[in-house]
């Protein structure tokens, strides 16, 4: 058997390498996440129709899948980015501790126009914003990331990994997919950014490919704090304290995004269903 976290071409044409070989050799080749996020990808291409099933995270990602009518079974695997853990309000001792995540580019280092223009639109918020301490962990360099150096902001250079240190630390996270998701299931206040923008893949200039049916899926999708949401520093402010406070809505989006725990042995029964 196999697995692939997406069933994409390279440069975004046709099939992945691998899954005709493998599907005319009788094996079998199972989907996983490729991101925290639901697989929006499968809106931006045709999905391959030899999958065995597709493994999801929690049952709001299966409810996207079904509504783009995803040709192929669809399970519940659980959640494996991190701990899961309840939420605790945040009473901040002075400035708020803000954590911004931008969208980072491709490895290659290419990011759309668009998802620069809004990291730059968060950043010049948060710089408008009185009262917050914030700091920067970007993926690549600040230019490739739409952004640029300011005295009074930390920066921290990460990586692609997982790290969750800044997380922990921060009072606020102001972050877009993976990030995100992640910060809600430690029990982080969280403002989601890059949600309320079409939801696209691509690493080549011109080959940016956008979703068909997002209009039946967005609301689904829903965060119910974003920062696009926020006019200036006061709006944002003001949905810091929020999220900071809790809210019974942000825990229903936690249990229908992030759900439960990975169990590797149901896991392992799921698989053995299909072969």
């Amino acid at each position: 058997m196999i697995f692939f976290d997406h069933d994409i071409g390279p440069r975004g044409i046709g099939w992945r390498q691998g899954l005709e070989q493998a599907h005319e050799a009788g094996k079998p080749v199972f989907m996983i996440p490729h991101s925290a996020r639901p697989n929006v990808m499968a809106d931006t291409h045709p999905a391959w129709p030899h999958t065995r099933a597709l493994f999801t995270i929690a049952e709001g990602h299966k409810e996207v899948m079904q509504v783009l009518n995803y040709p192929c079974p669809i399970e519940i695997s659980g959640w494996t980015y991190s701990d899961i853990r309840d939420f605790k309000p945040v009473k901040p001792r002075g400035e708020i501790k803000v954590l911004f995540a931008p969208i980072h580019p491709n490895q290659n280092g290419f990011l759309s126009d668009e998802d620069k223009q809004l990291n730059a639109r968060v950043f010049r918020l948060l710089m408008d914003t009185p009262e917050i301490d914030i700091t920067v962990r970007h993926i690549k360099s600040l230019e490739l990331n739409g952004l640029w150096h300011e005295d009074s902001v930390n920066y921290v250079d990460g990586q692609p990994d997982g790290t969750t240190t800044e997380i922990e630390q921060a009072d606020v996270i102001i972050g877009a997919y993976t990030l995100a998701h992640i910060s809600v299931a430690l029990g982080k206040p969280l403002i989601m950014m890059a949600e309320q923008m079409r939801p696209h893949v691509g690493n080549t200039p011109g080959q940016v490919f956008y979703s068909d049916n997002w209009e039946k899926y967005r609301e689904i999708m829903r965060y119910p704090f974003e920062v696009e949401d926020c006019s200036d520093g006061t709006d944002l402010l003001e949905m810091m304290n929020a999220v900071m406070a809790g809210q019974k809505s942000v825990e229903n989006w936690k249990a229908r995004f992030i759900g439960e725990k990975f169990v590797p042995h149901k896991f392992v029964e799921q698989v053995e269903r299909y072969l």
